[in-house]
């Protein structure tokens, strides 16, 4: 099929309005939206429904940036709201996509945690990537009671028929195994030619519930020595060309380049009308960040149960960054009951791999960030965090900064990080380096506060002080030779940036 971009389908749907829904008008295609808080936006069609309701419709064609949709639309309808004095009951807004892989859970939770009216709809794309129908997308429920293991294994093939009779055999081993909940995605590449070996592949998931009662608890040895007997029984008549592990963040990077061609489930995924393919993938991609390194959440302190769930997954996520967690704490515990949050992380929690990936790419994708957008009845507050850099911090020799806190060096740095085990001593790492998670309160475009951990308050942040807390850019810059000599020595696999 013919890779259009977003805006050519976006243009085709703003000339063709009904594709999506009878009765719709134009208003603006690429609408700039803007207020004094540093928070602006472009909404790709701005529409008029037959009842007078404003429609905010976000485009969204490829898996990378899918994951930066619904935080998107919460802040396009908060300026909305606060720029232009639109109430809820006459604002909607329509997510559409071609996959929704990265979409079903989150946009799930966004629609039950939202006062406007919300609506997920699928793009079908021809042969030359015209837009053939825009079809309704059903939601899920929370799929938090039926957790998958952040464990998989990735079955790799060279053609698509081996990869089919391994996932039927596969799938009779699962049951074999007494493992009665399991999913497994298979996968094509997309390219074609290259030095792609295996372009067909079974990525294999399975719940932390098995068929005679036991409960895997992930990330201790036991647990993952007991899963890995099972697997092995489960596939000891599956004979892939090669097997890999695979884990939530890399099932994310996985699908840049490979696409979702049919999903086999069993147990309490059977029902594909409760549990739509797209739903499972996103619970294999660990979307509510229990086994991720993205977190997307959208909550208010209205809806209590899910307001006291979403504190707890941010104390979680946010485990070890003192700065960060405690500067968030303090701001949502000042909320008043009306507000909404719409808050975006990426936390990796390992600043080794980001170091290495930005000396690969020249860029720092792979540091953690965050938004957090505050709506308080249209007063609207935005904060922003990142990794900076002290400007004094010059380590020399990374042999001797990772044995600082490993000791057993670069050597269980590898171990770690194939385990999802780095996160504990990333803090310890990030201040070897110089490098801290700064919280900074942004208005009219410009850092206005910064939260202090230490002294556990909020300070006044002025361009004096810029100098103590630079971007992580310039550490990269001003430590050349050691970041080079740090990723040669670690070597680790790509992170998603």
């Amino acid at each position: 099929m013919t890779d259009r971009s977003e805006a050519a389908i976006r243009d085709e749907l703003a000339q063709n309005l009904a594709l999506i829904e009878p009765g719709l008008s134009l208003v603006g295609v690429e609408f700039h939206l803007k207020n004094a808080h540093g928070a602006r936006g472009f909404v790709d069609i701005l529409a008029r429904d037959s009842l007078g309701n404003l429609v905010i419709i976000e485009l969204k064609r490829s898996e990378s940036t899918s994951r930066q949709a619904i935080h998107e639309l919460f802040k396009y309808t908060m300026l909305v709201r606060a720029g232009h004095g639109i109430s809820v009951g006459k604002l909607r807004c329509l997510l559409l996509s071609t996959s929704w892989s990265e979409l079903m859970v989150p946009f799930s939770d966004f629609v039950r945690n939202v006062e406007f009216a919300a609506e997920a709809k699928r793009l079908v794309l021809d042969d030359a990537g015209r837009v053939n129908a825009v079809l309704p997308v059903p939601l899920v429920a929370d799929p938090t009671a039926a957790g998958l293991l952040p464990w998989h294994n990735i079955y790799l093939y060279g053609d698509a028929v081996a990869r089919s009779a391994g996932a039927m055999e596969l799938a009779d081993g699962m049951r074999r195994a007494g493992i009665s909940d399991y999913v497994l995605a298979l996968l094509d590449h997309r390219g074609e030619g290259g030095n792609v070996i295996h372009r067909s592949a079974i990525y294999a998931a399975v719940s932390m519930h098995f068929a005679d009662g036991r409960h895997l608890v992930p990330y201790t040895s036991p647990e993952y020595a007991e899963y890995e007997r099972l697997t092995y029984r489960a596939s000891r008549r599956v004979v892939p060309e090669s097997v890999e592990i695979g884990y939530p963040d890399k099932l994310r990077q996985i699908l840049r380049s490979w696409e979702v061609g049919r999903v086999v489930r069993g147990g309490r995924f059977s029902s594909d009308a409760l549990w739509p393919d797209d739903g499972l993938i996103g619970l294999m991609l660990s979307e509510d960040g229990e086994y991720s390194g993205w977190l997307e959440v959208l909550a208010s302190p209205r809806h209590l149960p899910g307001w006291k769930k979403s504190l707890g997954r941010i104390a979680q996520f946010l485990e070890g960054n003192c700065n960060w967690s405690r500067g968030i704490e303090d701001i949502l515990s000042h909320l008043e009951h009306t507000a909404t949050a719409s808050l975006e992380i990426f936390n990796p929690r390992d600043v080794i791999a980001a170091v290495g990936h930005a000396v690969r790419h020249e860029n720092t994708s792979a540091f953690s960030v965050l938004e957090l957008i505050v709506d308080a009845e249209g007063e609207v507050r935005v904060f922003k965090g990142f990794v900076c850099w002290d400007g004094t911090t010059r380590p020399a020799d990374p042999v001797e900064v990772m044995g600082r806190v490993l000791a057993g060096g670069a050597a269980e740095y590898s171990d770690l990080y194939h385990f999802d085990g780095v996160g504990p001593h990333d803090p310890a790492l990030m201040a070897c380096h110089g490098l801290s998670h700064e919280l900074f309160e942004v208005a009219d475009g410009r850092f206005v506060r910064r939260f202090d951990a230490v002294d556990g308050g909020w300070v006044e942040f002025d361009e004096g002080q810029r100098r103590l807390f630079r971007p992580a850019a310039e550490f990269l810059l001003a430590n050349q030779a050691y970041c080079r000599a740090l990723e040669a020595l670690t070597h680790v696999i790509e992170v998603p940036g």
